[in-house]
């Protein structure tokens, strides 16, 4: 057995059971096994010089120590021996220094502990009472050592020695002090981490209970809309939509802001036609300006045809930016400009609205903080799109700011520069994808324990023109993949005696990824899932709500870098 585990099993049993989570009676009884073995050695140096005063005044301080340590395996309430503790040190460091001849200064530096060990133990208000006595008796001790007053009249006879002791002490009591920090602070990190991580975890589950029923609500929306209605009956569904996107965005910027706090979002550049980008971005809110009446404007200037960015965070920086200028803008006009100046991309997003007051400028950077908190009644948001939008620009070695205005000038412009790298200057047409999916011979299994989520699932999938199978768990659908060749797979990762995950394996040790893409549903967007998805052979991940635009884009992809047989054009 350690030393230390020896040590900590002692802590244990000298330390009462009801104190045992409490940091403050260990830190104590380690200062007084600390003190008590450097008093022990001052004591028998004085005790070989015949200083039996300042022998005395050393035991009784070494039995009070005793007498605290004792008490504390018996005594329920740990402040009285706190403070017994505190007013011994005290007394007897202001006492020790004038029992020795010459009067030794140094020991006077060990009143110090007083106020140091309060800080530690106390609260802040009886700290400032010890820390006023301490500066009485400390001063008073220290007019007496420089006026040559002092109790003991037998000189020392070796000076040296009690110096070099007097040395030894202080380096120990720092370097007691300074490990306890350490302790103290590798203890405060730890339970922080474990917080962050308690947050992430609930977030995740608040995630995954909202995503579930938002997704029948949103999917059976979209699926309503493809079908014969009337303008009242078309106007309802698209304010159910938008409301229930609106609750699934709040979700989604919860966990951008957990992933941004722990360090794990991460940018992932590919080659993207840039001014296709912005312009999707713009055309998505248009219709909401067009209701406010307002006007929005792209301009544009010497952007390069490809770059290598993150699409995603991009356009949700944009996106976030967009949303905010339309939202707080009643009349006027929203300009989006996008230029190109020496390898990196400038966006400015500049309204007419009311604009931000320069006591709010920096606040409104900050998580959960809006310029003015009637916004929040009058126009909702969480206030965490500007946070996000920060941090994702710096994640792409980029920043986000808001501009000076003029005093006469009417609203707010937001900035973002990002450095760019062009992959190619050839300019690309910007076409229009159809709501049709890529060619596929096979049929498509749709793989989900929900009903709910199977019926929109194979919707979507029927209305990009594909024919669809269905499995309601792992089981299945490995038994399905075995009977029939399917073009791609849609599987729900958390199901009944088979998960998704897992079926995946056993899909993939029969078919090679090249054959059989599939593609996880999920209710979690964090990475972690994220990533054990990939790892178990899947292709890509839809997170939930599934929308048509979400499929289709997922769909190109994974069956462009396809090579199974049987397809056309291949």
């Amino acid at each position: 057995m350690s030393l230390l585990s020896t040590w900590e099993r002692l802590e244990r049993w000298i330390i009462h059971p009801a104190h045992q989570g409490d940091r403050r009676p260990h830190l104590v009884l380690r200062a007084w096994v600390g003190g008590i073995g450097l008093l022990s050695i001052f004591a028998a140096a004085a005790a070989r010089e015949g200083l039996w005063a300042l022998v005395t005044a050393q035991l009784l301080t070494i039995g009070v120590g005793l007498c605290v340590i004792g008490l504390m395996h018996v005594v329920r309430r740990v402040e009285p021996l706190l403070r017994v503790s505190m007013g011994t040190v005290l007394l007897a460091f202001s006492v020790l220094g004038l029992l020795q001849t010459p009067p030794n200064a140094v020991s006077l530096m060990f009143i110090l502990l007083v106020p140091l060990m309060s800080s530690f133990v106390l609260s802040w208000r009886e700290t400032k009472w010890w820390l006023l006595a301490s500066s009485l008796f400390g001063g008073a001790a220290a007019y007496c050592v420089a006026a040559g007053l002092y109790l003991q009249t037998t000189p020392r006879g070796n000076p040296q020695v009690v110096a070099a002791l007097n040395f030894v002490a202080v380096l120990a009591i720092v370097t007691f002090f300074a490990r306890w920090f350490y302790l103290v602070r590798d203890e405060m990190m730890a339970q922080l981490q474990a917080a962050l991580d308690t947050r992430t975890r609930f977030l995740a589950n608040v995630s995954h209970e909202i995503r579930t029923p938002m997704n029948a609500v949103l999917g059976l929306t979209e699926l309503l809309l493809t079908t014969r209605l009337d303008a009242s009956q078309r106007r309802q569904l698209e304010l159910l939509r938008t409301n229930g996107a609106g609750l699934v965005a709040i979700i989604d910027d919860l966990l951008d802001l957990t992933k941004l706090d722990s360090g794990r979002m991460s940018i992932k550049p590919e080659p993207t036609d840039l001014r296709a980008l912005i312009e999707s971005v713009v055309q998505l809110f248009a219709p909401r300006a067009a209701e406010k009446r307002l006007e929005l404007r792209l301009l544009s200037e010497g952007l390069p045809a490809r770059v290598d960015v993150d699409p995603l965070r991009l356009r949700q920086v944009l996106a976030n930016l967009l949303s905010n200028a339309i939202k707080f803008t009643d009349e006027g006009r929203v300009v989006v400009r996008a230029l190109w100046r020496a390898g990196q991309l400038e966006l400015e997003v500049e309204d007419t609205g009311p604009g931000v007051p320069a006591a709010a400028r920096l606040r409104i950077f900050e998580p959960f903080e809006q310029a003015d908190g009637s916004t929040t009644r009058r126009s909702g948001g969480s206030g965490l799109g500007l946070a996000i939008s920060r941090e994702l620009a710096r994640l792409m070695g980029g920043e986000l700011w808001l501009a000076e205005q003029a005093p006469d000038t009417r609203g707010s412009r937001f900035c973002v520069r990002v450095p760019l790298q062009p992959t190619d200057t050839t300019p690309h047409p910007t076409t229009v994808a159809p709501v049709q999916g890529p060619a596929c011979a096979q049929p498509a299994l749709v793989v989900d324990d929900n009903p709910v989520n199977l019926l929109i699932a194979r919707g979507l999938v029927e209305r990009l023109g594909y024919t669809v199978e269905t499995a309601r768990n792992g089981l299945e659908a490995v038994e399905a993949t075995r009977r029939t060749r399917f073009g791609f797979v849609l599987m729900d990762c958390h199901m009944p005696e088979l998960d998704g995950l897992e079926a995946t394996r056993q899909i993939r040790a029969q078919a090679p990824a090249s054959q059989l893409p599939i593609i996880a549903l999920t209710a979690s967007g964090l990475p972690e899932e994220l990533a054990a998805c990939r790892a178990a052979g899947m292709d890509d991940c839809l997170v939930k709500p599934l929308r048509t635009d979400q499929l289709l884009g997922v769909l190109q992809r994974v069956l462009s870098h396809s090579n199974a047989p049987d397809r056309p054009g291949t």
